[in-house]
């Protein structure tokens, strides 16, 4: 008897051919799915929290708490119609301050996929005690503010307490650190006595916030890493939702100043907004007001939330012949599959400069298949016969900040671009740390990537996160930690070199100071010329230490010492290099990508443009060389 499901007895099948495309919503409207898009992953996040605010005093109020973070929501594996368009809201951040204004929550984000509705929450809003309030909860909770000051010389203890830290919403982020009421062990003010009147930070999607002690804010909680659900387009590098740092008032001239969390919490500024702003578009809290004997900082406002979505590929169970012949006629039905050797190097991480003694920029990741080391042998592509999309990843531009707060730190800064083929891709490498001199602000970590970018010169600060995002077998190693150089001191400062595709970036040495080297790349014969790719970039020095860092094998490029000017060391092109770190040099760009694929003499490859090659092996196997983006046609 013939069945609803055309003869074919057994499981009806759920296809989804969504070619794994991502989008982020960053504005309040509709996400078009392709037509044979059914299933989904999706990832909601709301607008963080504004910071608290502060007064000059005394009388007044002391630090104002960090705004915490946008909850977050993530769905696996949504059902959904075929080329339905789905409505997303996305919340913006929280504002106010102005005056004695009290700070405001952030706003929620929404998206609904088939009739349900999967919300997420605004952050808390700081602590302030203009307004006295506490932190207030969200989907992560404001930082309190620190306790309230009172008039006249030589005072002691806060005259009144501290606030509390906003609760959090379960699933979704952590609490608030409460405010300062009475640090003893702060520093002094000639006229105010004991300062510590420090608002706590911001809670996270990954942590609480810390509170605020000893003349110093607390630091904002960490956000939470997206980036398997989607990518790392979304948020920063794949962080969403960090809380932001609490403010303070400090010590004069300067106050001591705390950092907002991984995933775009706002740091706490001198100079107020919008420095100290949440990033847009990851849910970050604004960093609580800042103020000293004179003057008040503005308050950062809460960084705008996200929406991303990624179009899954998954197909299980049997077909009907109604759903072949649909599937057919509306050209989303799976052609054969063939398996096609490649290798995929991403662009370079910059090296950095001028901003400090420099990392070396970390190595483009670093995929293959059937040639090169073999611990380092992934599966091969499986490709239809037509055309396919080649995206050859850039190395990053030499990274050279100036000397401000915004600049310090490396999250995206001097990142490379991704290469792909298709859905599967490398990482580009991340970038060398920046920051450095023995004063606020302080120095960066390297940046994570295909390989990890080295830490910054000076201060022991390790070196950035290599695979990143995780694939195995694994793409890229870690960059190398940075030297730390005693304070007061001659500045000896070295910086460690980026990781490689096969080893870690070497960590910068002792007197006489040395910047550590690039680590080595990856041989591969891929084409049947036996190249290395994938090197990073060596860490800078100083020109009274002992030299700078060695370029890895793979085109990464040497460190620079912080002496005369000097031209950067930029990575070898199509090698995925790592650039080397500068002093007050100018720091090497990292290597643009690069793309070989390789089949059986049956095969026939075409490419285009024709800056792209085609070439024969001495036994008969077809390969393309792509070394800028373009099309590669399988016959």
């Amino acid at each position: 008897m013939a069945r609803s499901n055309g003869g074919i007895i057994g499981k009806s099948n759920k296809t989804s051919f969504g070619k794994c495309t991502v989008t982020n919503q960053t504005s309040t409207g509709s996400i078009a799915l392709q037509p044979g898009t059914t299933l989904i992953n999706a990832v909601v996040v709301a607008g963080g929290g504004a910071g608290g605010l502060a007064q000059s005093g005394p009388p007044g109020c002391s630090g104002g708490g960090g705004g915490g973070a946008g909850g977050y929501v993530v769905k696996e594996n949504l059902s959904t119609t075929a080329g339905a368009s789905i409505p997303a809201v996305v919340g913006a951040g929280g504002t106010g301050n102005g005056g004695a204004a009290c700070a405001s929550q952030g706003n929620t984000a929404t998206l609904t996929v088939s009739g349900t509705t999967y919300t997420a929450t605004g952050g808390g809003a700081g602590g302030n005690c203009v307004c006295n309030v506490n932190g207030q909860p969200g989907g992560s909770g404001g930082g309190g503010h620190g306790g309230r000051i009172t008039s006249g010389p030589g005072i002691g203890p806060r005259s009144g307490p501290a606030g509390s830290g906003g609760s959090g919403t379960a699933c979704q982020g952590n609490a608030g650190g409460a405010g300062d009421y009475d640090c003893s062990a702060g520093p002094q003010h000639p006229q105010w006595g004991p300062i510590g009147y420090a608002g706590g930070g911001g809670g996270g999607a990954g942590a609480v916030g810390a509170a605020g002690c000893t003349g110093t804010g607390g630091t904002g909680g960490v956000g939470i890493n997206v980036s398997p659900y989607l990518n790392t387009s979304i948020g920063e590098c794949g962080f969403v939702s960090g809380g932001g740092a609490g403010g303070v008032w400090g010590t004069f001239p300067n106050p001591s100043l705390s950092s907002g969390g991984n995933g775009g919490g706002g740091d706490a500024s001198n100079s107020g907004r919008p420095s100290n702003n949440g990033v847009a578009n990851t849910g970050g809290g604004g960093a609580g007001s800042v103020s000293t004997s004179g003057d008040t900082r503005p308050a950062g406002y809460g960084g705008s939330g996200v929406v991303g979505v990624k179009e899954l590929d998954k197909a299980s169970g049997v077909w009907s012949m109604q759903s072949q012949f649909s599937a057919k006629q509306q050209g989303t039905w799976p052609e054969r599959l063939y398996d096609i050797d490649y290798l995929m190097v991403a662009g370079g991480g910059a090296g950095a400069g001028s901003g400090g003694i420099g990392g070396g920029g970390g190595a483009g990741g670093y995929r293959a298949s059937g040639y090169g080391p073999s611990p380092l042998r992934g599966s091969a592509l499986g490709l239809e016969k037509g055309s396919h999309t080649i995206t050859i990843g850039a190395g990053a531009a030499g990274y050279n900040p100036s000397y401000s707060p915004g600049s310090f730190g490396s999250n995206c800064s001097g990142k490379g671009n991704n290469t792909s083929v298709g859905s599967v891709s490398a990482e580009g490498g991340g970038g060398g740390g920046v920051g450095g001199g023995p004063v606020s602000p302080g120095p960066g970590s390297g940046g994570p990537g295909g390989s990890g970018g080295g830490g910054n010169g000076g201060f022991g600060t390790p070196g950035g996160s290599g695979n990143t995002p995780p694939v195995d077998p694994p793409q890229g190693q870690d960059g190398g930690a940075a030297n730390l150089h005693p304070i007061p001191a001659p500045h000896r400062y070295a910086a460690g070199g980026g990781g490689g595709a096969t080893a870690a970036g070497g960590n910068a040495s002792g007197a006489p100071r040395v910047g550590g080297s690039g680590g080595a790349g990856a041989p591969n014969d891929i084409n049947g010329s036996a190249t290395t790719y994938a090197g990073g970039g060596g860490g800078a020095s100083v020109p009274s230490g002992g030299g700078a860092g060695s370029g890895g094998a793979g085109g990464g490029g040497a460190g620079n010492t912080c002496g005369p000017p000097a031209s950067p060391q930029n990575a070898s092109a199509n090698t995925g290099g790592g650039g080397g770190g500068g002093g007050n040099a100018a720091a090497g760009s990292g290597g643009s990508g690069i793309v070989i694929v390789r089949a059986p003499s049956d095969f026939t490859f075409a490419v285009t443009p024709c800056t792209n090659s085609t070439g024969t092996h001495p036994g008969g196997d077809k390969f393309a060389t792509f070394t800028v983006s373009g099309t590669l046609t399988i016959s």
